[in-house]
């Protein structure tokens, strides 16, 4: 038997974290969805910065990658980012609401 190449492991590492990462977005992370909206709704200081540094190291990220490597999937990926950039768009666009105190 011959030893497998190191690169190999690492690779099936890497692996084996994504998915434990996507096992942990998918049955975790959701309840704690709620506050970050809530963040943006209520428009809290730095919250627009976050989201937008969220995005853009992300599938903002992502998207472009693929348009350099000239990817099969990149107007698909774009399409994903149009969401993030439309509601950042429409974040900057809307007027905060006064908030009247009795």
């Amino acid at each position: 038997m011959s030893a497998r190449p190191y690169s190999t492991i690492a690779l099936a590492c890497g692996g084996v974290i994504l998915a434990g990462l996507g096992l942990y977005f998918v049955s975790i992370r959701p309840p704690l969805l709620h506050g970050r909206l809530a963040c943006f709704r209520s428009r809290q200081r730095g919250a627009a910065l976050v989201a937008t540094l969220a995005g853009a190291t992300s599938v903002g990220w992502m998207a472009a990658v693929n348009f350099m490597i000239a990817s099969d999937f990149k107007w698909v990926l774009l399409a994903l980012v149009f969401p993030w950039i439309l509601a950042l768009v429409l974040y900057w666009s809307e007027r905060p609401r006064s908030t009247v105190t009795v």
